[in-house]
């Protein structure tokens, strides 16, 4: 059975328990100190060889710092007649406080059964809140605290970084000054890409764009602060202007803007229809 540092008893339980509160002040206090001695022993006060009720006494006398024998047979007896207290042998049992001990230990065991059960049948990955997604919380909490020192020791800070962005941009937007919002955007960017490398090769990148420099949506160093955009930058998404056929193209002369696949729809058309 497991120890606690504390009585598992709630004050609710014991100002209702009306058994005990029908008693003296004398036997109420006695039950207490009763308690002290008994928590080691979860609800029981166990006394060495076969004791007589006079040596019993003399025993809880000398246990509770030497009170009065006469005033401990007292209140020993107010609190068995009252069935707060029970005596068998050499043991003196706290019903109440020996049965919610015993309920927490079957509650105890029973959680670890059932932990136990979900950690074969669904793998400690999937116990979020136990001891394994604790683990896994601290290691993330860790893999970023890793990040950030890298990312200081690289000397890449948000001002840094609006300067690297600056220097490379060519003829993308200029970034004049870092608000509150893109101070934190910034921040948080730098967290997961700590290497100023990465952040010269991606503005370059997006500098070589054959439409980024002329987007009206694209707003420069704020896109930039976006995985999302930065992941499309990666895979080469914004590398080449869409729409470069010649339907395409005459489609930009007449309207003046680019619709794209606007030829590949019209041929779709065309044959569904049995023109083309």
């Amino acid at each position: 059975m497991k120890r606690y540092p504390w009585f598992p008893q709630y004050a609710g339980d014991l100002r209702g328990n009306w058994r005990l509160m029908r008693c003296s002040l004398s036997a109420q206090g006695l039950f207490f100190a009763l308690q002290l001695l008994a928590h080691d022993g979860f609800g029981r006060i166990v006394f060495h060889g076969v004791l007589s009720r006079d040596s019993l006494i003399a025993e809880i006398a000398a246990a509770t710092w030497g009170k009065s024998i006469a005033e401990i047979a007292a209140a020993l007896d107010e609190l068995i007649d009252a069935g707060v207290v029970t005596i068998a042998g050499n043991t003196i049992t706290i019903p109440c406080m020996a049965d919610e001990y015993e309920y927490r230990e079957k509650c105890r065991v029973g959680g670890e059964k059932g932990a136990q059960i979900k950690r074969e049948k669904y793998g400690s990955a999937t116990l979020e809140g136990t001891h394994e997604g604790t683990l896994k919380a601290t290691r993330q909490v860790q893999h970023s605290r890793s990040d950030h020192n890298r990312a200081e020791k690289n000397g890449l800070t948000p001002e840094t970084l609006l300067a690297l962005f600056n220097e490379h941009r060519g003829g993308l937007k200029k970034a004049i000054r870092l608000s509150p919002s893109r101070s934190k955007a910034a921040r948080a960017a730098i967290r997961l890409h700590p290497d100023a490398q990465y952040w010269i090769d991606a503005v370059k990148r997006a500098a070589r764009s054959e439409y980024l420099p002329g987007a009206d949506w694209f707003k420069g160093f704020d896109h930039l602060l976006k995985e999302d955009f930065l992941v499309a930058l990666d895979e080469g998404q914004h590398d080449k202007k869409f729409g470069t056929s010649s339907t395409s193209r005459a489609s930009t002369a007449s309207t003046g803007r680019v619709v794209p696949g606007i030829a590949e729809t019209a041929e779709a058309s065309a044959r569904r229809w049995g023109n083309g």
